[in-house]
């Protein structure tokens, strides 16, 4: 992506969040789509679940100190 093409892009009166979607739309529309975001996805995960599971165990007596 041309990074002179998105301050363009910014500048006009148009939510950020309209801009996001449009373009992920395109995105995954074209040939190239980079699916190397997915065992990243997955580390991700799996770190949110082990402190999840950590903090439910830790506090399970609901006695924090307010």
């Amino acid at each position: 992506m041309d990074r002179g093409s998105i301050a363009y892009v910014l500048s006009t009166p148009t939510k950020r969040s309209a801009i996001a979607f449009t373009q992920a739309i395109e995105s995954i529309g074209t040939g190239e789509v980079n699916t190397a975001f997915i065992w990243k996805l997955a580390v991700l995960a799996v770190i949110a679940i082990a402190f999840y599971t950590a903090g439910a165990l830790r506090f399970q007596k609901k006695d924090l100190p307010l």
